[in-house]
């Protein structure tokens, strides 16, 4: 008895063997791939939010932690993004400079014997952008707040509201 196996299945698995064979490239290939694909593609990937992504990942820093992420590897993309900081190459990221500012000064404020050291903390514009595309993300966005708040410490529900509605 022979099994009958769909086309739909045989172009899946010939898809998912090319991606594994692709993954194996250098990362100066899989780029130039990534480019050639984006040049090719049709017009509705190409649109605002798209060309913006294809913009950030044009910069090698980013594409190389992106294909970290998007392999399951992220303690090495922070790695990664740690290496990037030390050598001063993530100067021109406003976002994630601003993230470790907030970071280093939770840390300062932690270890500080003064107990009101915790009152009155002034969040960059770009750290509070960040907490508020995070909030606002689907349906899990409240327990990844929760989860994120709890280990880098941020603005409160409450706090990106008024921001977000100053009446």
């Amino acid at each position: 008895m022979s099994c009958f196996i769909p086309k739909w299945q045989e172009l899946n698995a010939e898809a998912d063997h090319q991606k594994v064979n692709e993954a194996l490239l250098p990362k100066d290939e899989q780029r130039q791939l990534h480019v050639a694909r984006e040049k090719f593609a049709p017009s509705t990937f190409r649109d605002v939010d798209g060309r913006e992504l294809q913009k950030k990942l044009s910069d090698p820093l980013l594409f190389d932690v992106y294909t970290k992420l998007e392999r399951g590897e992220s303690t090495a993309a922070f790695l990664q993004l740690y290496k990037f900081a030390k050598e001063g190459k993530l100067k021109c990221y406003d976002t994630f400079t601003d993230v470790c500012k907030v970071m280093a000064d939770r840390i300062k404020r932690e270890t500080d014997e003064n107990k009101n050291a915790k009152f009155g903390i002034r969040y960059p514009v770009n750290y509070l952008n960040f907490f508020t595309l995070l909030r606002s993300y689907g349906g899990e966005s409240a327990c990844q707040y929760g989860i994120i708040t709890s280990a880098l410490g941020g603005p409160s529900p409450r706090h990106l509201r008024s921001v977000l509605n100053p009446a």
